[in-house]
């Protein structure tokens, strides 16, 4: 299909089939997402209230010399791990205010790591397999090299050299 000049695309001149994709926003979030995100921020304020905005890890101030504050919500974290509760089969809710404390982010970092391993300890005492089985999908690798845009490079003869000789432009 030629463009408003009435001239071929690029792709038509390559040979190529153009078939126009439709963009879709990477941004939408779902009702469930914003509920969440709601109730994550009363549950924030409630604990700031609570522990007065400082991290809730009592050894807090022996890694870090004083007792630090928490700045943002991302760190919410729960005192009781979700997947630990999934794995043990708890019933309740993980996510209900009375498992969620507040940590700085130091604490935060160490706190994971420790649940990570608690989790990976509990997995091998009950023999439960973890996933990590599934191959990686490698996309093939293209053989002809691309341009900045994405479409192929094409070899394009040399032009001739030229050069002025006497009055006039002659080919090397």
């Amino acid at each position: 299909m030629p463009d408003k000049f009435g001239l071929p695309t690029y792709d038509e001149i390559m040979g190529r089939k153009t078939t126009k994709r439709k963009r879709t926003n990477k941004k939408k979030t779902t009702k469930k997402k914003e509920l969440k995100r709601k109730v994550y921020v009363a549950y924030f304020n409630y604990l700031m209230d609570k522990q007065r905005g400082l991290c809730a890890n009592k050894n807090c101030a022996k890694y870090h010399g004083v007792r630090q504050k928490v700045t943002t919500i991302k760190d919410i974290d729960h005192k009781f791990p979700i997947k630990l509760w999934e794995l043990m089969g708890k019933k309740g809710n993980p996510n209900a205010r009375s498992n969620l404390q507040l940590l700085c982010t130091g604490c935060h970092r160490r706190k994971t790591a420790e649940d990570r391993k608690k989790i990976a300890k509990y997995k091998k005492e009950h023999g439960i397999k973890t996933n990590r089985s599934k191959k990686k999908t490698t996309r093939k690798k293209r053989t002809t090299k691309t341009d900045q845009f994405g479409f192929p490079k094409v070899k394009m003869p040399k032009p001739p050299k030229w050069k002025f000789w006497g009055n006039e432009w002659i080919k090397n």
